[in-house]
């Protein structure tokens, strides 16, 4: 069911059944045949919608049928559904099975009601049919890139099932937060994580770029006002600024002084849709400024200058 707050469309996830069916065909279709610089931020916004949908659903059939099967059809049912070769069936069956093993229980879902495997599938159909990014490398780092920081699946675990590349291409792009016990504000860990992404090269900082698109896509649960209110709280709204502000400093630090093609329009795209959503929020009567954006920004460049922060090699 879509429900519209102000101008902004959300899907609403429904439970589904767990029986299996045939997918063969439900993938969104690309909604332009354009190249990447001149796709538009709604046309991604309306293809996001319908892929996060069919994959949580494949996510709902999976966990509760597809599961249950041998590894030999487990891997027909998910080529038959991404499109994918066997060498990324097995990725994805590995991916969905560590989810199934998240670090909080209670964070087995997302905001959106949607299982929280379907981030990193969604991830991967945008790159593949939307941004249209052909490199394997790339691809598979979108698929990879939440399981240390969300599952209890080590390292040692990945590499024995996929190879030690999956497991550089995941730690590239694992955030590490500050150990219980020691003192590290929020900003300087986003600045260290920056540093690492942008140090790991143009796979992860491809990868990430994607990421930060996706993440500045999902408002919905900033946007559904508190019970018995008619409007977001004050709170909802600085959550969003923040979000912006975040997504904005990691996508400037991380594509700054690059010359490679897609680097330049997935953070060209990235800003386009900014723009679209802001526009979107303020038009829907959240006014968002773009200097208070730029404020909190400042908070991060802040945290570059603290003179015991080291980069990351």
């Amino acid at each position: 069911m879509i429900k519209q707050f102000g101008n902004f469309m959300f899907e609403e996830l429904e439970p589904t059944s767990s029986t299996t069916h045939s997918v063969e065909g439900r993938l969104p279709k690309r909604f332009t045949e354009s190249l990447l610089e001149h796709d538009s931020p709604e046309n991604f916004l309306r293809y996001r919608l319908e892929s996060t949908r069919v994959v949580n659903e494949f996510c709902q059939s999976y966990y509760g049928q597809i599961v249950k099967k041998s590894e030999g059809e487990r891997s027909r049912e998910i080529k038959e559904f991404f499109g994918v070769d066997e060498e990324h069936a097995k990725v994805i069956d590995f991916i969905l099975q560590a989810f199934s093993r998240p670090n909080d229980p209670n964070k087995a879902y997302r905001k959106d009601g949607s299982h929280i495997a379907s981030h990193s599938l969604q991830l991967f159909l945008s790159a593949r049919d939307f941004f249209r990014i052909s490199d394997s490398a790339v691809l598979d780092s979108v698929l990879v890139h939440d399981v240390f920081e969300d599952t209890r699946v080590t390292p040692e675990e990945m590499g024995e099932h996929l190879g030690d590349r999956y497991v550089r291409l995941a730690e590239s792009l694992t955030e590490e937060r500050a150990a219980a016990g020691i003192e590290k504000s929020r900003q300087a860990e986003v600045v260290a994580f920056a540093r690492k992404v942008k140090s790991s090269g143009v796979i992860a900082i491809r990868a990430e770029i994607i990421d930060r698109i996706d993440d500045i896509s999902d408002l919905k649960y900033l946007l559904t006002p508190p019970p018995g209110q008619e409007s977001i709280s004050l709170e909802q709204r600085e959550k969003i600024v923040q979000k912006f502000a975040k997504c904005g400093y990691m996508v400037e630090t991380i594509s700054a002084d690059q010359s490679d093609p897609e680097v330049i329009a997935l953070a060209g795209f990235f800003r386009k849709l900014v723009n679209f959503q802001i526009a979107t929020l303020n038009s829907s009567g959240i006014h968002i400024d773009f200097h208070e954006i730029a404020k909190r920004q400042q908070d991060f460049r802040a945290a570059e200058q603290v003179n015991d922060f080291k980069a990351l090699p």
